[in-house]
């Protein structure tokens, strides 16, 4: 692992040190992008808290994971994530956050209250580069039930504090997707997991008939069909409806 790594200090801890160790590890791309993903943030704080001068790890590129998909996501209905803000309690800003912005899980554990403007006109939330997956910053427009959910959850937390103290891990999402009698996986085999709720949100972007282009930039993708395969869910579509508006030509 990589307490291996790094047992002899954190000068050991370079961007070829890390390559090397991962060319010898028999795991899944996505685990050994975790644990750059991990490392990274690691690192990020003990720089941001002065305890190291640079991350050594900010130019190491992921491994490609094309082709190695196991997990295949489904979006939830509304009336699911109606029933998951039901019984979420604390964790309900996190779920709203996450269902209306398509923030990642790891995004939303890194989000600072600087990073939002709740009272400009158009609240907004910051996402930093330093946080992204796609290492870009920008900037995504907030819902009003999420801004109230925000204003409601601030107390007297300085700018730089940690929005959400604890983001939920798979464990206790599936303890509430079972309290609000939402099945983790379904009949046709795919899986609802806290990813889901970025598929979600894709999801009700088509669903809304936001425009494609639009669409992607929200999610953050470099490519539109990132955005309308993989982060669409096609069995929520409107298909019958969309057959039922064609123009009739009449029955003999």
């Amino acid at each position: 692992m990589l307490r291996q790594l790094y047992a002899n200090g954190m000068s050991d801890v370079t961007a070829d040190s890390f390559v090397s160790w991962r060319g010898k590890q028999n795991l899944a791309a996505k685990t050994i992008n975790d644990y750059l993903g991990a490392t990274i943030s690691l690192l990020d704080w003990m720089k941001h808290n002065k305890r190291i001068l640079d991350n050594a790890l900010d130019a190491v590129k992921k491994v490609d994971t094309t082709g190695e998909e196991t997990r295949i996501r489904r979006a939830f209905t509304d009336d699911e994530i109606k029933r998951l803000l039901d019984i979420a309690g604390k964790y309900r800003p996190v779920y709203l956050m996450a269902v209306d912005t398509g923030l990642r899980r790891s995004e939303l554990a890194e989000l600072l209250w600087s990073d939002l403007e709740l009272d400009a006109s158009i609240p907004v939330v910051h996402v930093r580069a330093s946080i992204s997956k796609n290492g870009k910053a920008t900037t995504i427009p907030l819902h009003h039930d999420v801004v109230a959910a925000l204003r409601g959850l601030r107390n007297g937390d300085q700018d730089e504090d940690c929005v959400f103290q604890r983001v939920p891990r798979i464990e206790r999402f599936k303890r509430d997707l079972k309290k609000a009698g939402i099945t983790y996986v379904d009949a046709s085999g795919r899986v609802a997991d806290f990813h889901s709720l970025r598929k979600t949100f894709g999801t009700n972007l088509l669903k809304g008939n936001v425009a494609p282009r639009v669409a992607m930039e929200l999610m953050r993708h470099s490519d539109m069909r990132l955005t309308a395969k993989i982060y669409t869910d096609a069995m929520q579509l409107p298909t019958a409806a969309a057959i039922q508006s064609l123009p009739g030509f009449g029955s003999k």
